[in-house]
């Protein structure tokens, strides 16, 4: 019996699992955390019709569709512009981040050659929800110096078929952007211009909780100076 690997969204789930069953394939495990809106044997289905089989889709036209599917509107490059210009005359405006975050919640970034893109978020779009004590640990206890920040959204793989882990990234008042994962901040761009450009394409400093010998942060001045 042939067996085919797919994955779900809740409104593909019922759709799919008739499908599968139809085409006399057993469907697959149906626990994806995270999916795209469509899955192998689904588009094969809703373009041929449940009687045909669903050998002659290619590994690259399956891949297309499922990272197409799957990463959110892109956030208009105008606000995102605006946004870089406010941060470079003061990097401590994170009220203009947070209304930034607001009116396009959900909406993405995506960065020039990664497989990554940016999920737009604030705290309750994360794994955090509601977990108010982490924004106040991440400010307090990792940088040298207590350093007000605002979450921006979380890093997201285009390779929606591979688990990964969920890196928040946020906006510092010292004008740097940081990434946090696990007990571990990143200073990963020294400007908000920086990092709508590269991403999470270098890790400049680490510093790990709650350890007091972790790398030196990032010197205000240069940070403001990009």
């Amino acid at each position: 019996m042939t067996s085919l690997s797919c994955v779900f969204t809740d409104v593909d789930r019922r759709f799919c699992f008739g499908g599968c069953k139809s085409l006399g394939i057993m469907p697959c495990c149906h626990e994806m955390v995270k999916s795209p809106s469509t899955c192998e044997i689904c588009a094969i289905i809703r373009k041929n019709g449940v009687h045909k089989h669903p050998g002659k889709i290619t590994n690259e036209e399956f891949t297309n569709a499922v990272v197409h599917s799957s990463i959110p509107e892109p956030c208009a490059v105008a606000r995102i512009s605006d946004l870089v210009q406010l941060l470079q005359e003061n990097p401590k405006n994170l009220e203009a981040v947070s209304t930034f975050v607001q009116d396009n919640k959900d909406k993405s970034i995506e960065f020039e050659s990664s497989d990554y893109y940016l999920r737009l978020c604030d705290l309750n779009g994360t794994i955090h929800m509601g977990q108010t004590f982490m924004q106040e640990g991440w400010e307090q206890l990792y940088l040298p110096k207590e350093t007000k920040m605002q979450v921006l959204g979380t890093l997201e793989s285009r390779q929606v078929w591979q688990p990964s882990v969920e890196w928040i990234v946020l906006v510092g008042e010292d004008g740097c952007i940081y990434a946090y994962e696990e007990e571990e901040m990143q200073l990963i761009a020294r400007s908000m211009s920086e990092f709508v450009k590269d991403g999470k394409g270098k890790v400049y400093s680490s510093y790990n909780y709650p350890d007091s010998d972790s790398e030196v942060g990032c010197d205000s001045d240069i940070c403001h100076s990009f």
